[in-house]
């Protein structure tokens, strides 16, 4: 079981593009890649950051999401969590969850240190940055929300908001998108990790007046692809960059 796991995972870091960019956050070299809709790169482009799950690469969600395939005009960012191999995101959630919960990794910081490497490179539009993730990764999409004022919107995909520190002062807009036949990240909260029901972080940010919207698609499991919507462009078309 481990040596198939190990073998996917082997696999999925091959699939990084080689020459993924770095940035060193508190003595810890991270990784990330981007892709830009212009050659060259254009100024003053709005940004999406795209969170993995859980023990998923960044190529991996690259491949399935395919924003670029949708000729969206966003410089995308596929930043990979932490430790190699058993990748992760410190969402805020207690009692902690994953490896960088438990070891209290600085991924807001890592995020942060992205922002200013790509304004220095790139120049992009500040007011035009969201986020996005799958699972542990959309967990972490509201992480941002709640501790930063640096996103126009988030849009989490069958990930709960997991922080029950979560104080949301910049409250922007926020897509949650959760199948309903979703047996890992459930909506009533529970399950074997014991996440938080979906409508606590709904009613937080609402109470904080912040639009919430929600799509619950019939059948839907634990993943990005959905039945009856293209999840893709309905996370395009919320950020207005469609």
């Amino acid at each position: 079981m481990f040596a198939r796991f190990l073998a996917a995972a082997l696999l999925a870091l091959v699939a990084v593009p080689a020459l993924a960019d770095t940035v060193t956050v508190g003595g810890v070299k991270r990784t990330f890649t981007v892709t830009c809709p212009t050659k060259p790169c254009q100024d003053n482009l709005p940004v999406i950051f795209v969170f993995h799950g859980r023990l998923q690469a960044a190529s991996s969600i690259a491949a399935e999401a395919k924003f670029e395939a949708h000729g969206v005009r966003a410089i995308m960012v596929y930043p990979l969590g932490r430790p190699l191999l058993a990748w992760s995101w410190n969402a805020g959630a207690t009692p902690p969850q994953t490896w960088a919960e438990v070891n209290a990794s600085d991924d807001v910081g890592f995020v942060k240190a992205i922002l200013t490497y790509l304004d220095g490179k790139y120049h992009i539009d500040r007011s035009q940055v969201f986020a996005t993730g799958l699972s542990n990764g959309g967990q972490f999409a509201w992480e941002l929300a709640c501790t930063t004022k640096l996103f126009a919107g988030i849009a989490s995909v069958a990930g709960t908001m997991n922080d029950p520190n979560c104080q949301p002062d910049s409250h922007p807009p926020v897509l949650v998108i959760s199948g309903t036949a979703d047996k890992i990240e459930l909506w009533n909260g529970g399950g074997a990790a014991g996440d938080a029901p979906f409508q606590t972080g709904i009613d937080l940010f609402r109470a904080a007046k912040g639009p919430v919207s929600v799509l619950r698609p019939a059948g839907g499991h634990h993943a990005w692809v959905q039945p009856g919507i293209d999840t893709t462009a309905v996370v395009i078309k919320f950020f207005g960059l469609q």
